[in-house]
């Protein structure tokens, strides 16, 4: 039996859903706080105090997350190591464009050192 392989590390998927999930609720309570007649979900009051929280704690989890992929080498991914930047761009941005709608293969493997385009 194979074990799955995750392109991930659990910290990663943890602050992924971390900062989705303040996201999704800094939507929320910014909703109320700035149409408190017509959404009505906490109450004015907490959803203010809830917001400013949720805004704080999102700008330390982005720390955290910058922290975590500088001192684990991870933010190697995010910069091209190749001469050829310009002509993976065009490749990339066709198959956006052109071949994704019509099922080709996608121009570049994914792989746990390279997760991005």
């Amino acid at each position: 039996m194979t074990r799955p392989t995750y392109m991930y590390r659990r910290y990663e998927r943890l602050w992924h859903w971390l900062q989705a999930g303040m996201i999704l609720a800094l939507f929320l309570t910014g909703l109320e706080v700035h149409a408190p007649s017509t959404v009505r979900l906490i109450g004015f009051e907490n959803a203010v105090g809830l917001h400013r929280w949720l805004g704080f704690l999102l700008i330390a989890n982005a720390f955290l997350g910058f922290f975590y992929h500088v001192t684990t080498g991870e933010i190697r991914q995010y910069f091209a190591r190749t001469s050829d930047l310009i002509g993976m761009g065009v490749r990339q941005v066709r198959y956006y464009i052109h071949g994704i709608f019509r099922g080709e293969p996608h121009p570049f493997e994914k792989r746990r050192d390279r997760k991005l385009n």
